[in-house]
């Protein structure tokens, strides 16, 4: 890792020169970096799985920041300064979750047998190219290009399956807990992202925020990368930390039954549940990116200023510092569906209650529907990256979820781009949540009847 991140500070800073920006960015010299990692992993008695857990928390962060909760609270300057519509800007968003899903559909394999390092470092040097470039944008058409294509690639590359793939190979009892700590940086994001933004907007416009936002997450992803390993059996370990007398004691069981009877790629596309569980997470999550993008403009719209509209962004994604591991825990201990259900009944109401709240100038009862949304948001990834592990098995994961990322992305990508359809041609938003509010309820009943494939023992069967 930090044989190239030299290079890369040398890039930022030469870019920075002409601006005053400079005295705002601080870079952390690499050598720091390094020392800081060897502390960190200095002990020998913590099992290096919860290392890739942190690695996976700050990968999170990064993403979350670059690809959802960072770019809202460029709609409104961007939009203004450049005179687009919000649907000319969200375009490029909607894009960049089709590329975003093509992408991962192509690592799916390719990280089964190599890992996540590669892919790390390719999206740390593409997102640090693209994000230059963004500050730089005049046109409609180079906005679309960088941001709906190039970005996307990078972020494609480290989010979604390349983390949760990562994390279900390293445990297998502990599953749930740990894509819960994980998820928790995407909640640090949304809680501090979009309002630490919006200031630097202010302070030094959003051409510079941009090039501030785009050296801050490839510095995480190199670290990340510095970190990340494929499979406990890489490092002569075993899921969950188990040692090798506790694999010989069955301890290690549910380990290997899970990796043994794993589905492949071919065979989960033949269960129902394969595409019923795309159905329910696809409208059940419409709202996620929705209200990422959108949530500031919509209170701008409904008569907060920007900085109280930023602020409800994180009394959304508080919650998630807290509950998203306990969401994990309850997954392992019941029926993982019963608590996908419940999760989008809680994203549902808390929109419903939100909406309310907007229409009727309350802030507090704004505050309460964000709360409970973020509540049940917070449970989304790693509830739904559990089903898939649990459903399919750890052993070709990558394959499925990578299959998988283009119908879920179908869905994730059409929400944005219909609310600002709506908004430019009606001028609220108000019905178009609800709508995705009484599809969330529909997820909830979909979710509880979905029939658990049955894990067999791998044929010769193409992969």
């Amino acid at each position: 890792m930090f044989t190239y991140a030299p290079i890369y500070f040398k890039i930022i800073y030469i870019y920075f020169n002409p601006y005053p920006i400079k005295k705002y960015l601080v870079i952390i010299p690499t050598s720091l970096l390094k020392r800081a990692t060897i502390l960190f992993f200095k002990s020998k008695n913590t099992f290096y799985g919860w290392y890739i857990v942190f690695a996976a928390w700050i990968t999170y962060f990064a993403t979350a920041s670059m690809q959802g909760y960072g770019t809202g609270a460029f709609i409104i300057p961007m939009t203004e300064s450049l005179g687009w519509t919000r649907t000319e800007f969200v375009l490029a968003i909607t894009i960049a979750q089709f590329i975003m899903a093509f992408t991962q559909t192509s690592i799916g394999k390719p990280l089964d047998e190599r890992g996540p390092k590669p892919f790390l470092l390719m999206s740390a040097v593409i997102i640090m190219i693209g994000g230059l470039i963004i500050s730089q944008v005049d046109f409609l058409w180079q906005w679309i290009i960088v941001r709906g294509l190039f970005i996307a690639v990078g972020t494609g590359l480290t989010s979604g399956i390349l983390v949760t793939v990562t994390l279900a190979r390293w445990f297998v009892v502990k599953r749930g807990r740990a894509l819960g700590i994980a998820t928790v940086g995407v909640s640090l994001s949304g809680t501090i992202v979009p309002y630490l933004l919006t200031i630097l907007i202010v302070a030094i416009g959003w051409r510079e925020t941009w090039v501030v936002l785009t050296a801050i997450v490839c510095t995480i992803l190199l670290i990340s990368r510095s970190i990340m390993c494929r499979d406990p059996e890489d490092k002569g370990l075993f899921p969950d930390g188990y040692s090798a007398e506790q694999m010989k004691r069955n301890f290690g069981d549910a380990a290997r039954r899970d990796f043994e009877n794993s589905l492949n790629r071919k065979q989960a596309m033949k269960t129902p549940a394969f595409w019923l569980l795309i159905c329910a997470f696809g409208i059940g999550s419409y709202s996620i990116l929705s209200m990422a993008i959108h949530a500031i403009p919509y209170l701008i719209d409904s008569g907060y200023s920007s900085k109280t509209a930023a602020l409800m962004i994180t009394v959304y994604t508080i919650p998630g510092l807290i509950t998203r591991p306990f969401w994990g825990i309850l997954a392992e201990k019941f029926n993982p569906q019963y608590i996908a259900a419940i999760i989008f009944v809680t994203m549902a109401t808390g929109l419903m209650i939100l909406i309310y709240g907007a229409s009727n100038m309350n802030l507090i009862i704004i505050i309460i529907g964000f709360a409970i949304a973020g509540t049940g948001l917070a449970g989304n990834i790693p509830i739904n990256e559990l089903i898939y592990a649990t459903f399919f098995g750890r052993r070709y994961l990558g394959q499925v979820r990578g299959m998988a990322q283009p119908f879920r992305m179908i869905f994730n990508s059409s929400g944005p781009i219909l609310l600002a359809i709506w908004y430019d041609y009606v001028g609220n938003y108000t019905a178009s949540l609800i709508v995705m509010g009484l599809l969330a309820y529909l997820a909830a009943i979909i979710v509880v009847f979905i029939p658990r494939p049955k894990l067999h023992i791998d044929t010769n069967e193409d992969r």
